[in-house]
């Protein structure tokens, strides 16, 4: 709250180590990038999703940019009751099995499937 300008913060080899202290760089509004490279905190499934997830601005994480499926992704997870859910057991290092226990990877190619199928019923209509 007392940087309402800050667009960089680079925290690469510190002791960031729970989810709680990237809910307190979601008051920086302006913030776009963000690294938090050798850090305890990036070693917790869905961690890149989850960060993604609470600051909405973020253009570039961990030197790597911050691509659409992945912010269309992060929303698909953590949204409604089951993300509310998961995003209590990620914050207490607890994890469930079950549909939400699907790695990064098959859950942005199943958002990239929805989307294409959007697309193609789009099409179909005109």
């Amino acid at each position: 709250m007392n940087c309402p300008y800050l667009e960089n913060i680079i925290l690469t080899n510190n002791k960031v180590s729970s989810l709680t202290e990237i809910d307190n760089l979601a008051t920086c509004k302006s913030l776009v990038r963000l690294s938090l490279v050798d850090n305890l905190v990036t070693k917790i499934k869905y961690y890149r999703l989850y960060v993604i997830y609470k600051l909405p601005n973020l253009r570039v994480l961990d030197f790597q940019k911050v691509k659409l499926k992945e912010k269309m992704a992060a929303q698909k997870l953590f949204e409604g009751p089951k993300g509310k859910e998961l995003i209590e057991d990620m914050i207490l290092k607890k994890f469930k099995g079950g549909s939400e226990d699907q790695d990064e990877s098959s859950l942005l190619q199943n958002t990239l499937k929805d989307e294409n199928k959007k697309k193609m019923i789009l099409v179909y209509l005109l």
